[in-house]
């Protein structure tokens, strides 16, 4: 009888034992790992479809912040206005019944500044009036026409308010009739107006209703449509002051192109700045898309895309009319 050596007889039966390579790679998982599937390459027709679907949320967001957030922004600042407002009005009483005179301004008053209440009962309407006709003053209230008449007081006092944007105050400016009453308060008391005209004129003819007037009245001036550009069309409603003016109190120079059917040139270079953000914004997403995982882009990109529309619809409206 051969005996095998033991070496032989440890390789023989290891031999044995072992699967074919084969056998090995099926059955037990062996071999070499397999390379995660890549993601798909962003091809040419991708990277298109990508930009249109950007274009068309930026253009949709920037729609809801005029019309739906421009909306809270407006209520937000009338109701900072309008408790400044009342606390000076009520002031204006008390020293009134206290001393028997009111101190009046000796300044006119500043962009921006409250300068009375408006209240029209009929349209459900009750805001703080702001000084100014540009966009950044129409956007927290109707806007006082620099250089017209104080509220109440002598002469012709006009305003000009939004027709759809932030708000629409001035929405439903339209529906007023011959007979309808328009209240204002500032601090030197309340006046009573009565509202005698409401008419749909073009632009060119808009400047005549700004001008000084021998009678006491009120100019109340919007877009005579619902679109962002129209800078052509206004209604215009004129009422005439019941009572007595109140004393006359400084006011801005007239400037004949302040009819408010005009936006803010200088909106355009924050409009640029906001756009080139927001595509770097996108571009960045797209990176982080080939090199993280979805979540982490999404989550990374989103609140500076919020941030850079909002600024860039903010800037949009600047641009449009400030009756829009």
């Amino acid at each position: 009888m051969t005996h095998a050596h033991p070496q032989e007889m440890d390789d023989r039966l290891e031999t044995e034992a072992s699967p074919p390579p084969e056998v090995a790679s099926s059955e037990t998982g062996g071999g070499a790992p397999e390379e995660a599937t890549p993601r798909p390459e962003l091809s040419r027709r991708r990277i298109v479809f990508v930009a249109i679907v950007a274009v068309l949320v930026f253009i949709i967001a920037i729609a809801a912040v005029i019309y739906g957030i421009g909306s809270l922004v407006h209520a937000r600042d009338q109701r900072a206005l309008m408790a400044t407002e009342r606390t000076a009005i009520a002031n204006a009483a008390i020293l009134d019944k206290a001393l028997n005179q009111v101190k009046l301004p000796t300044k006119a008053p500043a962009q921006g500044s409250p300068v009375g209440v408006l209240a029209i009962p009929s349209l459900s309407i009750n805001e703080v009036v702001v000084e100014g006709v540009g966009p950044s003053q129409t956007i927290s209230g109707p806007g006082h026409v620099p250089g017209t008449s104080g509220l109440g007081q002598a002469g012709n006092s006009g305003i000009v308010g939004r027709n759809a944007a932030y708000g629409g105050v001035f929405g439903q400016l339209g529906q007023l009739r011959p007979g309808d009453k328009v209240l204002t308060a500032t601090i030197e008391g309340q006046s009573v107006y009565v509202v005698r005209r409401v008419v749909t004129v073009a632009v060119g003819s808009l400047e005549p209703f700004y001008r000084a007037t021998h009678n006491n009245r009120l100019t109340l001036v919007t877009s005579a449509s619902n679109v962002p550009w129209n800078s052509g069309q206004a209604v215009v409603v004129t009422a005439v002051l019941r009572g007595k003016p109140y004393p006359a109190t400084p006011q801005q120079i007239r400037d004949p192109g302040q009819l408010g059917n005009t936006g803010d040139d200088s909106a355009w270079i924050e409009l640029l700045l906001s756009v080139l953000g927001f595509a770097a914004i996108v571009l960045g997403a797209l990176y982080l898309y080939r090199r993280c995982t979805i979540r982490s882009a999404y989550l990374l990109s989103t609140a500076p895309l919020v941030a850079f529309i909002v600024l860039a619809a903010e800037s949009i409206s600047r641009l449009f009319p400030a009756w829009m």
